[in-house]
């Protein structure tokens, strides 16, 4: 089953942390990878301390949007490797459910396709 939540990118989208935490609570495990520095970033981490091993939660090292759109590379790489790394959790069976958070801007912007 795919779930798609989407919204304006300028804000937090909660349902699918919500999801992750009750999913915890009946022994799934779940994935979510950060392509996007978001407000809640010192949360999850304290969350996935104290959830661990049902919560994963990868941030990639980015400091927000450029405002032209011109991410540099090193950046870029970092991105499709979290991409990498997240279609490998799915595959692989280790988790119940992968998160992908911030991943429309990112294909919008032509950085990750998926196809």
């Amino acid at each position: 089953m795919i779930q798609v939540y989407t919204g304006d990118g300028r804000q937090t989208h909660f349902p699918p942390m919500g999801l992750s935490l009750r999913a915890a609570g009946h022994h799934m495990r779940t994935h979510i990878s950060c392509f996007l520095p978001h407000e809640w970033m010192d949360a999850a981490d304290m969350a996935t301390r104290l959830l661990q091993p049902y919560l994963v939660i990868e941030h990639v090292e980015a400091e927000g949007s450029p405002p032209n759109g011109n991410w540099n590379k090193t950046t870029i790489h970092k991105m499709r490797q979290s991409l990498k790394r997240s279609r490998e959790a799915l595959k692989g069976g280790e988790f119940d459910i992968v998160v992908l958070n911030g991943i429309i801007e990112i294909c919008s912007q032509g950085i990750i396709s998926f196809v």
